[in-house]
Order: C-alpha cells, then structure tokens, then sequence
C-alpha cells in the first residue's frame, strides 16, 4: 500500500510526465503548421503528418496513445514509413483502450490518415506489396469515413489508394468526392484528367 508521501510522488512524476508529453505535442505541432500554407493542396498534405492537440482530461492510455503519435510523427517526417506505421498502429490500440479520458476522436482519425499516408508511401517503394499496402490504407481511410464522410484527406488517400491498385473507376469517384470538398484546390482537381484517361482506357 503506497502511503501519502509514496502517492504524492506517483501523482508528482505522473504530472512530470505529462508535462514533458504536452511539451513534444507542442513541439510537433509547431513543425506541421509551419509546415501548411493556405491554401495548400490535399496532395502536399499526404506528405506529411497531420498533428492534433492532446486533451486536457488526457489519462494513461491517452498519453501513451499521444506519446506513440509523436514517434509515428518524427518518423513519417523522416520517411521512416515502416516504423512509422508500427508507431500509429500501437497508438490506435491505445486510444480503444482509453475510456472517459477526454474526446480522442481527432487523435484516431489523425493516427489512421497518417498510417494511410505512410502505407501509400511505403507501396511506391514495394512494388511487390503494393496492393497489399493499398489495401490497407484504403481500409484506414474507410474508418474515418465512417465517421466523417466529408473528410477532404480521406477521400484524398483513398483516391490515391484506387489508383496504386488501378482501379480508376473508384479513384476519379473518390477524387471527384474529395474536390468536391476543397473546389479551390487546383492540383487536386488537376489529377482528374489523368484519372479520367487512366479509367477510359
């Protein structure tokens, strides 16, 4: 039994902890929106991770979930895909473990596009496996989907995930989707021709 002075230590180290996690969130943060410009194109976006904000009623779970999205960031920035994938995966099993812990909804969804990204990636150097990457990242960009039909970057991957498995049919319907929801994002749009030929074909 851990007695007053042993519990103010864990409760001590536990806010340390946290202190040195919202610092590395913060940090992560900052890079990825000095990253963005307005405006910017949905494409350039998949290149890099999407960041957000840990909780204020962040628990264990959501911290080790957090702790695990900052790796999986350093590492896509990287282009340490593997390990990247690794990272977000660990850190999805983390965030369905964690219960009353705060609203962790826009860490899942960020921890799935950031794997799908990783996935798309790490296919254009497998070529081998790439249908097999591709079709994980497609199944990532559906969960969030699920959620938020809408979502700009999901539709974006999972036109781009169409694609690397060539199934043009799909990936203009995914990319007609996703410029629907960004119709100023001229390389976005851009692509639709190629598709379109690529489809017809």
């Amino acid at each position: 039994m851990i007695g007053k002075e042993g519990s103010y230590l864990v409760t001590r180290d536990r806010e340390a902890v946290e202190k040195r996690l919202h610092a590395k969130l913060e940090a992560s943060h900052k890079l990825s929106s000095a990253a963005a410009t307005e405006g910017e194109s949905e494409l350039s976006l998949v290149k890099r991770p999407i960041d957000v904000p840990l909780p204020a009623e962040a628990g264990k779970s959501a911290c080790r979930a957090a702790e695990l999205m900052v790796n999986g960031n350093q590492e896509f920035r990287m282009g340490s895909y593997v390990s990247a994938i690794d990272s977000y995966s660990k850190g999805l099993v983390a965030v369905a473990t964690a219960t009353g812990e705060g609203d962790l909804q826009p860490m899942r969804t960020a921890m799935l596009l950031n794997r799908a990204a990783c996935l798309l990636h790490n296919e254009s150097r497998e070529e081998n496996l790439g249908q097999s990457y591709s079709n994980k990242a497609l199944q990532d960009c559906d969960v969030v989907l699920q959620q938020d039909p809408q979502n700009a970057a999901a539709l974006t991957r999972r036109a781009l995930a169409f694609e690397a498995m060539e199934l043009f049919d799909e990936a203009v319907e995914a990319l007609v989707a996703a410029t629907a929801q960004r119709p100023d994002d001229k390389p976005l749009a851009a692509m639709l021709p190629t598709l379109r030929d690529k489809a017809a074909a």
